[in-house]
């Protein structure tokens, strides 16, 4: 079954911001080994921040390939990480979903082994 990814991403006001969301659309369509799902894009402009959400149908295995490559590159997404929202779709739709990243280091983050058998 699928999940969903949803990448938040703060400031999108910032100068830097559409060049760093492509960064983010790249690099989302790289790790992802199968067919890529369904991405969609949702800039909210007044309230300064954009969804990058995207579909994947093993979550737990595109979420390891991605933080691994997000770490081998990290001074190219230093700026989402200091303004990214990442979360997972859970079992119940939205209701209980995963906090897989957080721009601000002091929120407690959920793992994905703790649901593992949901999520292979």
């Amino acid at each position: 079954m699928s999940r969903y990814l949803n990448f938040q991403i703060q400031e999108i006001r910032s100068s830097e911001a559409v060049t760093k969301i492509e960064l983010l659309l790249h690099s989302l369509n790289a790790q992802q080994k199968s067919k890529l799902g369904a991405v969609s894009v949702d800039f909210c402009v007044a309230d300064n921040y954009c969804n990058v959400v995207l579909e994947s149908k093993s979550p737990d295995k595109f979420w390891k390939r991605f933080t691994a490559f997000v770490a081998e590159n990290s001074k190219e997404f230093d700026w989402l990480k200091k303004r990214w929202i990442v979360v997972l779709q859970g079992e119940n739709g939205w209701d209980d979903y995963l906090l897989l990243a957080h721009f601000n280091p002091a929120v407690t983050l959920d793992s994905l082994a703790r649901k593992k058998d949901s999520f292979a």
